[in-house]
């Protein structure tokens, strides 16, 4: 899970950027992706509010960040970062954004919005010794990996259900979730 507030405690001036990097857009795919030109006309645009003595430092952030785009392969729906002298932090995520740019504090005002719609959810995995949790909103969070103690059922007679493998697989997770929080 992005955790806003260590974000908010990154060094200042830092870069903020939120880019629509859907793949199924159409106008996002190609040499010159939409989010590329995107991202150097709105810092044209912002260069001149930046404060005269932070004005290279700007520029350098978004060379930074238009580098890392040139070999971007998005595979996700939008792209958060973070840039400053001594800050890089890249997120993907699973969810719609809308392009923005900011130059100063972290800006984390459209993240929390997105955290409050989209309550975190996340992917079970079971096998015979771990029972993993995976958070979905953004790819780099770590598994949460529980030891279970899994008692394989009796190998099932050809033809036979399946639903009772699996109800047992539900059961046995729930009861390994239960133990573990």
């Amino acid at each position: 899970m992005i955790n806003t507030s260590s974000l908010l405690q990154l060094p200042t001036p830092v870069l903020t950027v939120y880019l629509d990097t859907n793949p199924g857009e159409s106008e996002n795919q190609g040499r010159h992706p939409a989010y590329r030109t995107w991202l150097k006309d709105e810092a044209k645009l912002m260069a001149s509010e930046v404060p005269a003595s932070e004005r290279r430092l700007f520029r350098e952030q978004i060379e930074r960040v238009d580098a890392s785009l040139r070999n971007l392969k998005p595979h996700q729906r939008a792209l958060l970062l973070f840039a400053g002298p001594r800050t890089w932090e890249e997120f993907p995520v699973g969810l719609p954004l809308q392009s923005e740019l900011h130059w100063g504090a972290p800006a984390v005002s459209q993240l929390i919005a997105v955290m409050n719609d989209h309550k975190p959810c996340c992917i079970v995995a079971v096998d015979r010794a771990i029972f993993s949790l995976r958070p979905r909103l953004d790819d780099r969070t770590p598994r949460n990996e529980f030891p279970c103690r899994y008692q394989p059922m009796e190998e099932e007679s050809p033809g036979g259900p399946r639903t009772a493998r699996s109800a047992n697989s539900v059961r046995t997770a729930t009861r390994c979730l239960s133990d573990q929080t």
